[in-house]
């Protein structure tokens, strides 16, 4: 797909709906950036992003691996995924099974109506190094292993996830969950399945951290960081072997920031508690 303009699509009323059906479909965005009013994306096999891919009026939906044969994934190599008044959904896989990684580079919810993120049964990774931002004054939905948690994660401890939300909830198995933030959010439910699997939760420029909701792992440790504030209101929880749960406010140590505990309970089996 290759140069598609918002008045191009003015001619279609409602969603433009790209399908690849066949065994090996492949649905390629390249060479110059598109715009749809609304778009549905999706292939049996792969879909790469390697320009910008945007929607003026509604939302955008890319699905690869749509079968859930295991055959495909999805790549977002350049440019950014960005909606101008619609929520973003990104999957891998159907409803029951889909192997492969989620590979992100930027993407852009200007309206606030929220960005979902799914690999049926793999991880959500970056693309590379540094390459994801994550921007929705709505809710970031980040779930890897959605039907079989197994070693997936949702990035790893040397490339984090990187975000810009309004509220941040995420789900993984023992690949653990890892997220840098670009500013201050509201952290929903965080939960890692398995027998191992850390947590980390970090603010890395400017902002406070606010936990609403549970914030579990099984055998991982848990690491929330806030360079301003950081307020638990939920459940904080490693419920088997010797995780530990380190919660930190003023990471930065300027004298900007400060700790509360407003809700739940935080708590280890058999790990040290920091705060």
């Amino acid at each position: 797909v290759d140069n598609i303009t918002g008045a191009n699509s003015n001619n279609i009323s409602g969603t433009v709906t790209l399908t690849g059906n066949g065994a090996a479909s492949d649905i390629t965005f390249a060479t110059n950036a598109s715009t749809f009013n609304a778009l549905t994306a999706t292939a049996t096999r792969n879909i790469a992003v390697n320009i910008g891919l945007s929607t003026d009026t509604g939302a955008l939906s890319l699905t690869s691996d749509s079968d859930g044969n295991n055959t495909g994934s999805f790549a977002q190599t350049a440019g950014t995924i960005s909606t101008n008044n619609g929520a973003i959904s990104v999957t891998n896989g159907d409803a029951n099974s889909g192997t492969g990684n989620v590979l992100l580079g930027a993407i852009t919810d200007t309206g606030g109506a929220g960005i979902t993120v799914t690999s049926q049964e793999g991880s959500i990774l970056e693309n590379a190094a540094n390459s994801s931002l994550l921007t929705s004054a709505g809710t970031i939905n980040l779930r890897a292993g959605f039907t079989t948690k197994g070693a997936t994660a949702v990035g790893t401890s040397a490339d984090a996830i990187n975000t810009a939300g309004g509220t941040l909830t995420a789900s993984s198995g023992t690949g653990g969950i890892f997220l840098d933030e670009a500013d201050g959010a509201t952290i929903s439910t965080v939960a890692v399945t398995g027998a191992t699997g850390d947590i980390r939760v970090q603010n890395v420029a400017a902002g406070n951290l606010t936990t609403t909701g549970a914030v579990t792992t099984q055998g991982g440790s848990i690491t929330l960081a806030s360079v301003s504030s950081l307020s638990v209101g939920a459940n904080v929880t490693v419920s088997a072997s010797t995780g530990t749960i380190s919660l930190t406010s003023d990471s930065n140590g300027d004298n900007t920031g400060s700790f509360a505990q407003t809700a739940g309970t935080i708590s280890t089996n058999n790990g040290a508690i920091s705060v």
